[in-house]
């Protein structure tokens, strides 16, 4: 059972959200950029160790898919959930990671403003890097976009697609659930499946990514 979120009602808790304080002065300047967002394949891999406002790992990661379903950022699919060693050499719990695609009517910049401030409501306070945390919502890839944003107009820096997800198995595997076929670097780039095949064997078995049952 997922626990009451009136957590998100209360300002005084929330992370400074550019995407809903800037929205009306924005809206103009991004009004064309976003016309056709809702069409691009969007992926966003999510994941924790940790219990927070909402619960376990697993309610914490229906509670974020329903809030980002209220800020208009729809999961039209996901994968199965998968089970992995922490990254990045911090003792903590084993992850749980999944990743879902999404429709969105953001630009990038704004997308992944509402991700940090979906974190930041479910209990993330980011304190030590590669350290335990309740949620980590990542954007992966936004069609075939690439580039990067550095952060402007209190919206967060962006780079597309993300610059580690071809090194870890923990975002391949389960995004290769539901895009084997997915070109995330481009047309002249592999698919997800050929990222997956292509990973290093060692990377692989030290991640002992392992699927479970949804």
């Amino acid at each position: 059972m997922i626990k009451s979120l009136s957590v998100e009602m209360d300002s005084s808790s929330q992370r400074p959200h550019a995407g809903m304080n800037l929205y009306w002065g924005r809206m103009k300047k991004i009004k064309d950029q976003t016309k056709s967002m809702s069409y691009q394949r969007i992926f966003i891999a999510y994941g924790g160790n940790l219990s927070g406002p909402a619960g376990t790992p697993r309610a914490t990661f229906e509670a974020a898919r329903l809030l980002l379903a209220r800020r208009g950022i729809c999961v039209v699919a996901g994968s199965q959930l998968y089970e992995s060693d922490p990254w990045g050499g911090v003792r903590q719990p084993k992850f749980l990671n999944g990743v879902w695609e999404v429709r969105s009517p953001y630009a990038p910049q704004v997308l992944m403003d509402h991700l940090l401030n979906v974190e930041w409501v479910l209990g993330r306070r980011r304190r030590l890097r590669w350290g335990p945390r309740v949620l980590d919502l990542d954007l992966l890839s936004f069609g075939e976009v690439t580039g990067s944003w550095q952060e402007t107009e209190g919206l967060p820096a962006v780079m597309l697609p993300h610059p580690r997800m071809h090194l870890r198995a923990f975002v391949l595997e389960p995004m290769a659930d539901i895009a084997p076929a997915f070109r995330p670097w481009g047309s002249a780039g592999p698919t997800v499946g050929e990222a997956l095949r292509g990973l290093a064997l060692p990377e692989r078995s030290a991640t002992r990514c392992v699927r479970l049952s949804l």
